[in-house]
């Protein structure tokens, strides 16, 4: 934890990618704004802030839920959230969100209608889950090492390929940054076709 909050996570045995609050909430607000219409109500996620720190990958949500009949009808909320089920795909580390919190910031029809509004939201998370996409990062990591056939002196290189497979095993969000600790497998090795047939 501590080599974690100086950013100097080293593992012996896994691939350690660190990923910064900042990096994280542009790649998140490039996809904002985002909205959802739910029973004739509006709500528009606006921003987003993460927050990787005790252990905890947060994020919170401001946005604005509205009458689709009269958009001057209108509540601020703030949602809070946390990232999960992290997987590593063609070269995209993704996370989904998870909405936990719904908070009422301020409202234009006063305290029991905005409370009204939160109810709603909070009623239905999962669809505005939904509408919020996954969190894409790209990552350069090789699938394989491959091989042609080649002569070096008295050694001889036949061709082939040596599959990697990279999973990720534990996230730990410390010190403003989200790191990702990836295990790695590799094999069996695949024999590749020599040049002319042989």
């Amino acid at each position: 934890m501590a080599q974690a909050e100086r950013g100097e996570l080293v593992t012996l045995d896994q691939i350690a990618i660190g990923v910064d609050e900042n990096v994280a909430g542009q790649i998140i607000g490039a996809s904002l704004p985002r909205e959802v219409t739910i029973k004739g109500t509006v709500v528009r996620i606006e921003s987003a802030l993460p927050l990787f720190r005790g252990n905890q990958a947060g994020l919170v949500f401001r946005g604005r839920v509205s009458a689709a009949s009269a958009p001057n009808v209108f509540a601020a909320v703030e949602l809070g959230g946390t990232l999960g089920d992290f997987a590593l795909v063609a070269g995209r580390l993704s996370a989904r969100v998870k909405l936990i919190h719904v908070g009422l910031l301020e409202s234009s029809v006063g305290k029991l209608s905005g409370g009204r509004m939160e109810r709603l939201v909070r009623d239905n998370l999962p669809a505005i889950e939904r509408a919020i996409p996954a969190i894409e990062i790209p990552v350069g990591i090789e699938e394989s090492v491959g091989t042609g056939h080649e002569r070096m002196g008295p050694v001889t290189v036949k061709p082939g390929r040596l599959p990697l497979r990279i999973t990720v095993a534990r996230v730990v969000p410390v010190g403003g940054r989200l790191w990702i600790l990836l295990d790695a497998a590799v094999g069996p090795w695949q024999r590749g076709a020599q040049a002319g047939g042989r």
